[in-house]
């Protein structure tokens, strides 16, 4: 029989970030709808200012990147720096709790598709974060 000061206390994680999983799946244990904290939640909302089209949200059209109008001119240089910039833009202004790092654009003629790196690190938290985006054309 173990006494209670010898058990070692581990710290509780604190959730400082939580959204919705983006499915709307239910939670096994409490049946109500799944989220995701943190790092994961800052994944999500990064991913999705990306993929949404400026003008898309209703009641708030300056949310969301126009990143998709590149993917549909030839792929050089000069289109990925405005992919580039847009992402950083995006990133700066609509979401205050990340600091962006580096923004590295690899394009794919092959796959018709471009590969978006995004390094960063939350606000209060020095680890750094990457996440890649795949951006395809869809007609």
């Amino acid at each position: 029989m173990a006494r209670a000061d010898k058990i070692t206390q581990t710290q509780k994680v604190i959730e400082t970030f939580s959204d919705f999983l983006t499915n709307f799946d239910k939670s096994p244990m409490t049946d109500d709808l799944g989220r995701v904290t943190n790092e994961s939640s800052i994944k999500t909302r990064v991913k999705n200012l990306i993929l949404t089209n400026l003008g898309e949200r209703p009641f708030n059209s300056s949310i969301g990147s126009n990143v998709v109008k590149s993917l549909f001119e030839p792929y050089t240089s000069f289109t990925a720096d405005d992919i580039k910039e847009a992402i950083k833009h995006t990133l700066k202004y609509n979401e205050p709790a990340i600091e962006v790092l580096n923004v590295d654009v690899i394009g794919d003629a092959n796959q018709n598709s471009v590969r978006v790196n995004i390094v960063f690190y939350i606000i209060n938290n020095p680890t750094a974060i990457s996440i890649d985006v795949i951006l395809k054309r869809v007609r």
